[in-house]
């Protein structure tokens, strides 16, 4: 009989062991899933400052050229080619159609981009005056709750009969010998219940995880064992409940990739404003100057290098009269350091004028050592970087006016397009390195190592190497966060709940 009741014990304490390893097995295995999202649909190409497209006012050396607006006749012509002139002497005369109603309105047109640009600029104040939304985990202090772990198995409390079941602690250590449970069924015993339980920290005051009735019972054929639904009274349930961490929302109720895109989307409106302002203003100057006097004079000594016909130089976008002493035209405009090791002397660019839509090409004849403090229209420049002047030759040829105001903008190489940006939040940091969460080729949640660039007001970091717009990249933070995980692609639209 006792050779029996050895067997089954031994039987009870094999099947035991391995229904509490089954149980850590399924909860290693039943973890979520580490949610990735692809790269595509979270990244940026580029925003509005990081191009390579400057702007800045024409100036000429050694040239002057005369044009006439559609406001504007010619009545005589005072010069030939080839002829020497002084400066102030007379180079044509011309009747002007231009009201002062004309000029009130271009007046008028320039004050309304003012104030649309002042409108703007209280907007960008306001917006780089949010925090972005985040949801902050505050960590309860559940110091005043102490643990002792006990020795397992470990009984708790009861007799081991129907109405007072044994109660145990174990976990998946816990060796059940066949003489521990001899202890407890001795002869004459027919039936004994035991609750065998899972308690966190192996402590009586541990929330139980699981739990396992069994029905090991005696009779003349031997003994048999079956599991029965386990009632756990209230003191043996009872347990010291830590608070849980919870999230408490901060900030405004945009995330970062909203604020910026509402920051790129109002300095963009800003960039134009002021560029509507500048050409505005420009116009209105010539316009009151073609109204104040009706006869051109020569700015500089030089030769007449050509005259022609008003209205076919009008028509043509041409000079009425050209004088020249060996000089050229000029764009001043400003470098960003960022941009630097990309432009170099001699490079060529392209410039087109934003009063006639004129395109000529030029190269960089010269760039600075030494920064400058930043003018760029709308004075709003990235204040992270330095600005080295810089300027553009262009042939006296080009059929440029002094004073226009235009872009300059220097041929894309393939290493300019290779680059993304994505948010700040998905790269971290450690050891100087920096790194993301990215699914494997095996599927597996992998650490991988980036190259960053610049950064895009601290919401948006460009990745130069490690990532590409193939990949699928994870939230970098949460308990499930380690190199291994499993991974399941998801939506971006789950990311940011929309």
């Amino acid at each position: 009989m006792k050779n029996k009741k050895r067997l089954l014990i031994i039987l009870i304490a094999a099947v035991l062991v391995i229904a509490i390893a089954l149980i850590l097995v399924f909860q290693h295995f039943g973890r979520k899933a580490v949610k990735v999202y692809p790269v595509a649909d979270l990244l940026m190409m580029d925003y509005y400052g990081d191009d390579s497209a400057m702007e800045g006012t024409v100036r000429s050396e050694g040239i002057q050229k005369v044009f006439v607006s559609d406001t504007q006749k010619v009545n005589e012509i005072y010069v030939q080619k080839g002829q020497h002139v002084e400066v102030g002497d007379a180079l044509l005369s011309y009747d002007t159609t231009l009201t002062e109603i004309e000029l009130e309105r271009a007046s008028l047109a320039v004050k309304k981009l003012e104030l649309e640009l002042n409108n703007a600029k209280a907007e960008l104040s306001k917006i780089n005056a949010l925090v972005p939304s985040s949801e902050v985990l505050i960590e309860p202090d559940n110091s005043w709750i102490h643990y002792d772990p006990v020795t397992t198995p470990y009984l708790i409390k009861g007799t081991g009969t129907e109405t007072d079941p044994m109660y145990f602690i174990v976990n998946s250590t816990s060796l059940l010998r066949p003489s521990f449970f001899e202890e407890y069924m001795p002869e004459g015993v027919q039936s004994l219940y035991v609750v065998l339980l899972e308690r966190e920290h192996d402590a009586v005051n541990g929330a139980i995880t699981d739990s396992f009735g069994l029905i090991i019972s005696s009779d003349e054929e031997g003994f048999s064992f079956k599991p029965f639904t386990a009632t756990i009274p209230d003191d043996i349930e009872k347990y010291d409940q830590p608070e849980e961490p919870y999230y408490e929302h901060k900030g405004s109720d945009y995330s970062a990739a909203e604020i910026s895109a509402m920051r790129v989307e109002t300095e963009t409106k800003i960039r134009d404003l002021s560029r509507q302002i500048q050409i505005s203003s420009l116009e209105y100057e010539k316009k009151t100057k073609e109204a104040s006097d009706n006869v051109v004079r020569a700015s500089r000594a030089g030769t007449v290098k050509e005259t022609r016909d008003p209205e076919a130089a009008y028509k043509n976008g041409e000079a009425v009269v050209e004088i020249s002493d060996g000089g050229g035209y000029f764009v001043d405009i400003q470098i960003s350091e960022l941009d630097l090791e990309k432009i170099h002397l001699n490079d060529p660019v392209s410039v087109m004028s934003y009063m006639d839509g004129t395109a000529v090409e030029g190269v960089i004849s010269k760039i600075s050592d030494v920064p400058a403090q930043y003018s760029g229209i709308g004075g709003y420049g990235n204040v992270n970087v330095s600005y080295y002047p810089a300027t553009i030759s262009i042939s006296e040829d080009a059929n440029l006016k002094e004073g226009d105001f235009v872009s300059v903008t220097r041929e894309a190489s393939s290493s300019d397009t290779s680059t993304f940006y994505i948010e700040t939040m998905f790269v971290r940091q450690e050891k100087g390195e920096s790194f993301v969460y990215a699914a494997g080729e095996d599927g597996k949640l992998e650490k991988r190592t980036v190259v960053t660039g610049k950064n895009m007001y601290g919401s948006y970091t460009q990745i130069k190497e490690g990532l590409s717009d193939t990949d699928l990249i994870a939230f970098p933070y949460g308990k499930n966060i380690k190199s291994g995980s499993k991974t399941e692609e998801a939506p971006v639209s789950e990311l940011y709940n929309y």
